[in-house]
């Protein structure tokens, strides 16, 4: 059987690292080897007919077996048959209307309920569309249940007709997303919580429970704008379809945004997608080991799910990402 993705995930589930001997690591040098190693993140966009338990189980049963670190899962509440804005990534010049999206905060509790290992990461939930109050409470309830293992990855969107169905103004939203995400770290860390900002208000309340530690929120999106907000106010960065010069460049733009912020870089943890700039060939490990030379921290690949159709057929396809790119770096 082919080796399990080297992933610190396996720290995370209290696996330590080897003991010290003489003339073998230490934990803590052996620690460092984990956090230098890039890790699996898997993007979950399963066909609309296989959005069932069984499937869910027998994927997240490949992902341990592989070792990820990571199962992530996407939002768009609805999609619009034709849209006015357009796509804001190269490569793709609309959005599928018929893409199944099931909710991802609940698809990522039902994995919490099967796996007690992996991470699960949204990438991303549109925050601007969103009470921040039902958010907190959602997330909150998320992390404690799965033993603290949400990343909250959180972006603005692009659908000026999602908006509408929600009955959001899109015009604004990325002050919007500032200030649902201060108004939930406010709701996370004080009971009872105030805050007053343009479009959310919390008076002198409560949101029990709380979590038991920061839920770290990652930033989703390229732009300049997107950057200045994740230094002042994430934990990572998410960004999709930049080549990996572009992704270079934007990473040594983030961390001096951080810098000015009076933050470390080393916070704010970085996650590449280089399927979404080149497809296939973005899965190469040629092509991922740029990225990671680069500043990624974990690479994000999105199997295609309908190998759950044919027997083995998903495991062979993780287990390849394994052995011939993770694996490699």
């Amino acid at each position: 059987m082919p080796s399990p993705v080297r992933s610190l995930a396996y720290a995370h589930a209290g696996d330590p690292p080897p003991h010290s001997r003489s003339g073998m690591p230490t934990q803590i040098e052996s620690l460092g080897r984990y956090l230098m190693t890039p890790r699996l993140g898997l993007l979950l966009l399963p066909p609309d007919d296989l959005i069932r338990a069984d499937c869910f189980e027998e994927i997240v049963a490949i992902a341990d077996e592989c070792g990820a670190e990571s199962l992530w899962t996407a939002e768009h509440v609805v999609v619009a048959e034709e849209s006015v804005s357009r796509y804001p990534y190269p490569g793709v010049d609309r959005l599928d209307p018929s893409l199944p999206m099931p909710d991802p905060l609940e698809v990522l509790a039902f994995i919490a309920g099967i796996s007690a290992r992996v991470l699960l990461g949204t990438a991303v939930v549109i925050g601007a569309l969103h009470s921040p109050a039902i958010l907190a409470k959602r997330a909150a309830t998320i992390d404690r249940l799965s033993g603290e293992r949400l990343i909250l990855g959180l972006g603005v969107g692009w659908q000026s007709e999602e908006y509408a169905a929600v009955g959001v103004p899109y015009e604004g939203r990325g002050a919007r997303l500032e200030e649902c995400i201060e108004a939930m770290r406010e709701l996370w860390s004080s009971s009872p919580a105030s805050y007053r900002g343009k479009d959310f208000v919390l008076d002198n309340v409560h949101s029990v429970p709380r979590p038991l530690r920061r839920i770290p929120i990652h930033l989703g999106g390229n732009s300049d704008r997107v950057l200045r907000r994740v230094a002042r106010l994430a934990d990572g960065w998410y960004p999709i379809s930049l080549s990996p010069e572009e992704f270079g460049n934007r990473v040594d733009l983030l961390r001096r945004y951080v810098q000015q912020a009076d933050r470390d870089p080393e916070e704010v943890e970085i996650t590449a997608y280089p399927a979404s700039y080149r497809g296939a060939e973005g899965q190469e490990a040629e092509i991922v080991r740029r990225y990671v030379d680069r500043g990624a921290s974990r690479i994000i690949f999105s199997p295609n799910l309908n190998n759950l159709r044919k027997r083995g057929a998903l495991r062979a396809e993780i287990n390849e990402i394994c052995d011939k790119v993770m694996n490699r770096l």
